[in-house]
């Protein structure tokens, strides 16, 4: 099980990395896949921390979803204010002399 939440959380690392660089850009992402992204991301170190701390099978499983869940649900808003924060004029200046 150990390598299905290492591989969780690599592909959840892989499927946030272009939502965060659109944000960053100031461009709309894919919710979708963001959500699996961060859904897959969280999960797979809560479950890793999880079984590190050495919690049963089942435990882990619910410790990861729940924690997957909450990541997936909160993730929008978090792409917002990163949006907000790298569009032009917000705290510094963009005029090129």
């Amino acid at each position: 099980m150990l390598a299905v939440y290492v591989l969780l959380t690599t592909v959840g690392i892989v499927m946030i990395v272009p939502a965060v660089l659109r944000a960053i850009d100031g461009m709309p992402g894919d919710v979708m896949t963001s959500s699996i992204g961060f859904f897959g991301s969280f999960g797979g170190l809560a479950a890793l921390f999880s079984r590190q701390i050495g919690a049963s099978g089942l435990v882990t499983l619910i410790v990861a979803v729940t924690i997957g869940l909450a990541a997936a649900v909160v993730h929008p808003e978090l792409l917002v204010k990163l949006r907000e924060r790298s569009e032009p004029g917000h705290g510094e200046s963009t005029t090129i002399s």
